[in-house]
């Protein structure tokens, strides 16, 4: 089974990212800029992602949330 989030990195229409994550626009917005940040690696659990690809996630939320404000 294909992983629709995978696709999208693969594509490379990313909006934001760092080092292990990665964002881009949701194909069905609840909101004008709603954007979905996803690790690199596939995992299908956020809490069996590592702490710093944790981290690096949240700094994207962090950057893009202020980024849509300005």
């Amino acid at each position: 089974m294909a992983c629709f989030f995978c696709d999208r990195l693969a594509a490379g229409d990313l909006t934001v990212e760092n080092e292990l994550p990665a964002a881009f626009a949701d194909a069905f917005p609840l909101t004008h800029g709603h954007t979905l940040v996803v690790p690199r690696r596939h995992e299908t659990d956020y809490f069996a992602l590592t702490a710093a690809e944790q981290t690096a996630m949240w700094r994207l939320v962090k950057y893009g949330a202020s980024a849509g404000r300005g």
